[in-house]
């Protein structure tokens, strides 16, 4: 059962690596001092977290895909439930505060020396 998961697994990856944000980047990585250096590390490093992706979803569904149309399950709505609460915080503790308004809906105005 596991090996045709990895046969599909593997016939969409090309598919996602000739998707063009991923090869701009390479462009632009390789056109850079030490480019090809950089540029093998940047493809090691994607190489190695599609190989990680990989042994995961084939650990957790144990080389069987789920049943179609199946619901995602609460655990997962919950995790991602999380990382948006997260994200949405880290990004107002990250935003410039904004200046105070009056009553007219402006901000005031600085006073001069």
């Amino acid at each position: 059962m596991g090996a045709p998961m990895v046969l599909d697994l593997m016939l969409v990856a090309p598919a996602i690596t000739l998707d063009p944000l991923p090869l701009m980047a390479f462009v632009l990585v390789v056109a850079s001092a030490r480019g090809l250096r950089i540029g093998l590390a940047f493809i090691t490093g994607w190489t190695a977290c599609f190989v990680v992706v990989l042994v995961l979803v084939l650990t957790l569904t144990g080389g069987s895909p789920p049943e179609p149309r199946s619901p995602p399950s609460t655990a997962a709505l919950a995790v991602k439930l999380a990382i948006g609460v997260a994200l949405v915080a880290l990004r107002r503790a990250r935003a410039p505060a904004a200046p105070e308004r009056t009553r007219a809906g402006r901000a005031p105005r600085p006073q001069g020396p």
